[in-house]
């Protein structure tokens, strides 16, 4: 029958909202980090693959460099500088160039086990 123990629990499971799945531990997570750059003649000491990957893949970074102190990685995707969608390598690193003062660099992470939590705020 309809009013049976076992129809009413099968009819809370089918009207109960479904959790979503949890993130997998390599699930690319979103992060924002804060730069300064004095002038446009400072440079970040950050470096692009150069393949057209969208977002733009982050290579290498100089060691002791602004990028490398800010909380950036190699291997971060560079997805937007201080709101501006960033289309692939080159572009980025000519806007890098010819921006200064306070930037937010949006970057896409997948190893969140290498995150300076010091220097790098959690937007997902």
């Amino acid at each position: 029958p309809a009013s049976s123990p076992a129809a009413r629990l099968l009819a809370a499971r089918l009207e109960a909202p479904v959790p979503p799945a949890a993130a997998s531990p390599d699930s690319p997570r979103e992060l924002t980090i804060a730069v300064h750059k004095a002038s446009s003649a400072d440079r970040l000491g950050v470096s692009f693959v150069q393949d057209g990957s969208r977002p733009p893949l982050i290579r290498k970074l100089a060691a002791g460099g602004q990028a490398e102190a800010a909380g950036l990685l190699a291997g971060d995707r560079l997805i937007s500088i201080s709101g501006v969608s960033c289309t692939d390598g080159r572009s980025a690193a000519e806007q890098l160039r010819a921006t200064h003062g306070a930037l937010l660099l949006r970057v896409q992470r997948r190893d969140m086990s290498r995150t300076c939590l010091g220097h790098v705020s959690d937007m997902s």
